[in-house]
């Protein structure tokens, strides 16, 4: 599995620290709490592979690729495809594609169609339903 450079030093540190906890609970604990101790080094192992499972950056591999083909910039659901007009775009109007991205998809941004990226917008939205339409619009 490939770890996305952004990750490696996280997830590096995270195993380090990990791996320092676990052999410190084999070495102190008493044998008699061998369940104790295989459950500790259970949830130990659990969070490390979901760290690493996090920061991964798996290989894409797109078939029949067309010009006029746009594909989702992200994993995960995609929940709005339109064609919205604002003065935002030198244009004029522009297609938005929103992607609802669970904590189990791969939190890397692609590339959905080909051309120059000109400006990038980030919108703050506060804690509310992430399925309400309201929250992707620009």
């Amino acid at each position: 599995m490939k770890i996305h450079p952004a990750g490696k030093e996280i997830v590096n540190w995270t195993i380090l620290v990990l791996g320092i906890l676990g052999l410190s609970i084999i070495m102190f604990l008493p044998y008699q709490y061998f369940w104790l101790i295989y459950s500790i080094l259970l949830v130990l192992a659990v969070t490390g592979t979901w760290i690493a499972c996090f920061f991964r950056d798996p290989v894409r591999k797109l078939s029949n690729i067309a010009d006029n083909t746009i594909y989702s910039a992200a994993d995960g659901k995609v929940v709005v495809v339109e064609k919205i007009k604002s003065d935002l775009f030198p244009e004029g109007e522009a297609f938005q594609i929103s992607v609802f991205m669970s904590i189990y998809s791969v939190h890397l941004n692609y590339m959905p169609v080909s051309g120059i990226i000109k400006s990038v917008t980030h919108k703050p939205v506060s804690y509310t339903h992430l399925t309400l339409p309201t929250i992707y619009s620009v």
